[in-house]
């Protein structure tokens, strides 16, 4: 039986939703700002983990917000920037997820995520799916993130199972490359029928949401 690891921002919960949350602060520009905040939010992560200055993505996800902000000319003051930073640890589930993790249950699963332990714990609690999981794994322990190798390799360590034992689901194709590079079997879920990046590896199989792990594993 295959383990499932499985990616968090993006994959379960819906990044996308944040555009309300601005769009409330700054009419007309929500959903701009929030496509440029994510885009920095992964921009920053990367460029720490290149360069070995680890900062928690808490961290990184207001350095990201903030940098979207400015570009667009907006000056808020730091209350309201965290207020703002904290809708990433509100966001909503994909609609089918609950549904799909509760049929399930009897498979393990575990999360492996750049987010930190608070910002997975407030998402897991406020969708009541904690238990769903046997290991919710967080780079911040390790101070390395996704995709370097390092990461893949610490949840193997803690699963305690070898790389051919392991299916990694993820939306993110930067992810999935790292996974697949790494050795893991991969499915990646394409939401926006998007295109997946040029590269070597590719991912083993290709879903508009999460319920084909109900048909095909």
């Amino acid at each position: 039986m295959k383990v499932l690891i499985m990616d968090v921002f993006g994959t379960l919960f819906d990044v996308t939703q944040v555009a309300e949350t601005l769009e409330r602060h700054f009419p007309g520009n929500g959903e701009e700002i929030s496509q440029l905040w994510r885009q920095k939010q992964i921009d920053y992560a990367f460029r720490r983990q290149i360069t070995g200055d680890y900062k928690s993505f808490e961290h990184v996800t207001r350095e990201a917000l903030q940098h979207s902000l400015l570009s667009y000319d907006l000056h808020v003051k730091e209350d309201t920037l965290d207020e703002l930073a904290s809708a990433y640890n509100t966001l909503p589930l994909f609609p089918e997820v609950k549904e799909v993790l509760t049929k399930l249950s009897s498979k393990p699963k575990a999360l492996l995520s750049n987010g930190t332990p608070s910002m997975l714990e407030s998402l897991l609690y406020q969708e009541k799916i904690q238990d769903e999981f046997s290991h919710v794994l967080s780079v911040d322990r390790i101070k390395q993130y996704k995709p370097a190798p390092s990461t893949y390799l610490y949840a193997l360590q803690e699963l305690k199972v070898s790389r051919e034992d392991v299916l990694f689901v993820s939306t993110n194709p930067w992810d999935i490359i790292g996974a697949k590079t790494f050795g893991f079997q991969t499915l990646w879920i394409n939401r926006s029928e998007a295109t997946f990046d040029v590269a070597d590896y590719k991912p083993d199989f290709e879903s508009e949401d999460l319920t084909i792990l109900l048909k095909e594993f």
